[in-house]
């Protein structure tokens, strides 16, 4: 679960940059949180941005990390991505 924090944080800038009103990004992050959403609809859902099988590979093992998380774990990290919406470096985009 470490590694998540450190995937999100690698990206901030291109996640910042999207924000909030990024159609598509606002799904990613629904559907990675959502546990109705499985590995495989998720992958499928957003093949065209995925570059190649190692990428898909670890979109994956994060779908099911999260997946195996418990609600509170999830509700969590809906309240990190508003605080990242919301910070500081983000309202520089």
């Amino acid at each position: 679960m470490k590694l998540l924090p450190v995937l999100v944080l690698a990206a901030l800038p291109s996640y910042c940059y999207a924000g909030p009103g990024c159609k598509v990004m606002d799904e990613v992050i629904k559907d990675t949180i959502d546990v109705n959403v499985s590995p495989e609809q998720f992958i499928e859902k957003f093949q065209r941005f995925i570059a190649g099988e190692e990428t898909e590979k670890a979109l994956t093992e994060m779908k099911q990390c999260l997946m195996n998380q418990d609600q509170a774990t999830r509700d969590n990290v809906k309240v990190m991505v508003d605080a990242v919406y919301n910070s500081f470096w983000c309202a520089r985009y």
